[in-house]
């Protein structure tokens, strides 16, 4: 049972991302005995105490929490995020933590405006192809830099242009 702050979820996605790789290869230090994955998403079957926001059968994702890798898991209700129902638990688990890391460069690190120029490192990559599509939607000029001559074409997907 969940305790304090806490509820029980029934995974239905998880997602793979570099931290990942980076526990199996020692970069990232985990405590063991431990249930790897640290993004996923699925539905509350059952809430501990103090838990206010959140009910059983309420679709969640969450992302830098540890568990991931498991059928259930207990996660603190503060990381959690409501899906709307438009938004399916896979491609939650999908794009979460990408999408929250492109928000952070396009909102929090620097509030992105119309006429504005940015250079995208990576905008072949996952994030850095979300940060590309969502830059030029907000009205800016994207440049786009690959790391190889074949991931011109994925940066050039989002940007303006590519080098």
């Amino acid at each position: 049972m969940p305790g304090l702050g806490e509820v029980r979820i029934t995974q239905d996605a998880i997602g793979g991302n570099f931290v990942d790789t980076m526990v199996r290869d020692g970069r990232f230090a985990v405590a063991f005995p431990a249930v790897l994955g640290f993004e996923g998403a699925g539905v509350i079957t059952a809430v501990g105490s103090n838990v206010k926001n959140f009910t059983v059968g309420d679709r969640v994702g969450y992302f830098f929490s540890a568990g991931a890798y498991a059928t259930e898991g207990i996660i603190q209700a503060n990381a959690l995020i409501r899906l709307p129902e438009d938004l399916s638990t896979v491609s939650t688990a999908t794009f979460l933590a990408k999408g929250l890391t492109a928000w952070m460069a396009l909102r929090a690190l620097h509030q992105l405006r119309s006429g504005e120029v940015v250079l995208v490192q990576g905008a072949s990559g996952s994030v850095g192809s979300m940060i590309s599509r969502w830059a030029r939607a907000l009205g800016a000029t994207v440049i786009g830099v690959a790391g190889t001559q074949e991931k011109l074409a994925k940066a050039r997907a989002g940007a303006q242009h590519a080098l």
